[in-house]
């Protein structure tokens, strides 16, 4: 016998109930830090979608550079908020002043982006936390796609990021 057609759900058809099923949303699970509290608000990552002011770790003028490439396109696209190249080896990265790190720079950041060797990514986790930055991104590799060595670096950098409370996205 063919299971009967209904012109809306019944609740103890079981044909109707597979349908509500597979038509249901699916139940998401929330990551909770503690019992209770979620481990992350949306607000809490505002500053990676609309930041006033944004450092690239890791600039250059070099065509082959990740930083340059971050940096320049930064410059080329639709940004409107403060854009500043931070890098020890250099004065200026695409005519613009390039500064050895946060404290040379002495202005408010709200988003770093990282493009740096991993072996420096933690220590700049840590120079971003003294100065209130609270949003990263990191485009470094070398983490744990590369052995011990690299799970190693990765551990450091989530410390680093939970030590100063930074909300990291990558690597």
């Amino acid at each position: 016998m063919a299971p009967a057609t209904h012109a809306m759900l019944v609740d103890d058809c079981p044909v109707c109930r597979q349908t509500q099923a597979l038509l249901a949303p699916p139940k998401l699970k929330l990551n909770r830090a503690r019992e209770g509290n979620l481990a992350m608000r949306l607000s809490d990552i505002d500053q990676l979608f609309t930041p006033g002011a944004v450092a690239v770790f890791g600039a250059s003028d070099r065509s082959d550079s990740i930083g340059g490439l971050v940096y320049r396109n930064l410059l080329a696209g639709s940004f409107k908020g403060h854009s500043y190249a931070i890098n020890p080896k250099h004065e200026q990265v695409a005519d613009r002043p390039c500064y050895k790190d946060l404290a040379a720079l002495d202005k408010h950041v709200d988003l770093a982006l990282i493009a740096v060797p991993a072996a420096k990514v933690a220590t700049i986790l840590d120079q971003c936390g003294g100065y209130g930055v609270q949003v990263a991104v990191i485009f470094s590799a070398g983490f744990s796609e590369r052995g011990d060595l690299g799970t190693a670096l990765q551990e450091r950098i989530v410390e680093a990021a939970r030590r100063n409370r930074i909300r990291v996205l990558g690597p």
